[in-house]
C-alpha cells in the first residue's frame, strides 16, 4: 500500500472539484481518495493505492489522473508533481493490515 499525492495546478487558480476524489475510487487499485485544498501552494489529490512498488503506484496514479481528466470537469488542470510514500513513512504509523 502506498500513499500517492498528485499535486495539481490550474492557470486560473480555481478550486479543484471535490468530485475528483469520488471519481478516483473507480480506478482499480485505488483504496481511498481525498482532495486536500489547503495542503500547500497547490491542491493535492491524495490516493491510497495497492501496488507492488513505488514506481507502480506512481504509474497507477498517472493513469487515474488521465481517466479523471475525461470524467470530471478538470479542463485546464495539470499535474505539478507526483509524490509516492509508504503510509508509515508519511504518518509515523506502523503498517496496516
Amino acid at each position: 500500500m502506498f500513499l500517492v499525492h498528485i499535486e495539481v495546478q490550474h492557470p486560473e487558480h480555481t478550486a479543484l472539484p471535490a468530485l475528483a476524489a469520488d471519481e478516483a475510487l473507480g480506478e482499480s487499485g485505488v483504496e481511498h481518495a481525498g482532495v486536500h485544498l489547503g495542503a500547500g501552494p497547490r491542491p493535492v489529490l491524495a490516493l491510497y493505492v495497492r501496488a507492488e512498488s513505488a514506481a507502480a503506484a506512481a504509474l497507477l496514479a498517472t493513469h487515474c489522473w488521465a481517466r479523471l481528466t475525461g470524467a470530471v470537469e478538470l479542463a485546464g488542470w495539470t499535474v505539478a508533481a507526483i509524490r509516492v510514500h509508504r503510509p508509515q513513512e508519511s504518518t509515523g504509523l506502523g503498517p496496516g493490515p
